[in-house]
């Protein structure tokens, strides 16, 4: 009798064994098949499905080396460089009032209303950082100049894609008319660039300003 339990239970082990060798042998394979579909989807190049900016204008500025996709109904002008700039170029003295700009590029809407005004300046040696807006001289580049009854609300440095951008928000206080604006602020080793968009009349700010944003890109 002891002898035939002592069957029944060897047996019963030997099946629980072989029950649990299979139930662990298969949730490994699947674990290893999802891995293995894991490493298939990680390796595929990543698709946009919906490209907001496809079908959209590019603007290329090979002497500055930049490019960026505006939208079709927007027309851009270049107005080249700032008067300040034009008297250096002429060996007069400058004021120092107004900071020298190489190249202005306006984007005006159908009604031929600025939309986005991108000014770019020379080498700036500085970091763009919020201390150096606040602190610095960063302010007197660009729409958002405290000395014009510019009010900065919000200063905050974000990324988009590879290129830091130094975001200044607020108001100009001194309008009888509050007018609210944006500047964007990016760099590379030759050139400062600023991105200046206004509420003008009350109107909602430029809705594509991210989307171009994040477009642009310094050329090699």
């Amino acid at each position: 009798m002891n002898l035939r339990i002592d069957r029944s239970s060897k047996n019963l082990k030997i099946i629980l064994s072989i029950v649990f060798s299979v139930v662990l042998l298969t949730g490994a394979t699947l674990i290893w098949k999802s891995l293995g579909v894991l490493r298939q989807k990680a390796k595929m190049p990543v698709e946009m499905n919906n490209d907001e900016t496809a079908g959209w204008k590019v603007y290329k500025n090979d002497k500055y080396a930049f490019e960026i996709k505006y939208p079709p109904f927007l027309k851009m002008i270049t107005k080249g460089p700032n008067a300040a700039q034009q008297q250096i170029e002429r060996g007069e003295t400058i004021s120092g009032t107004i900071q020298p700009s190489n190249d202005t590029v306006v984007f005006t809407d159908e009604e031929g209303k600025e939309q986005l005004k991108i000014e770019i300046f020379g080498f700036y040696e500085k970091e763009i950082s919020q201390e150096n807006y606040v602190e610095g001289d960063l302010y007197l580049f660009g729409a958002c100049d405290s000395r014009w009854g510019f009010n900065p609300t919000a200063i905050n440095v974000k990324r988009i894609n590879d290129n830091k951008v130094l975001v200044v928000k607020g108001e100009m206080s001194s309008a009888e008319t509050p007018t609210f604006r944006n500047c964007y602020y990016l760099k590379n080793d030759a050139n400062l660039i600023v991105f200046n968009t206004a509420d003008f009349d009350n109107q909602s700010y430029f809705q594509e300003i991210d989307k171009m944003l994040f477009s642009f890109r310094f050329l090699e």
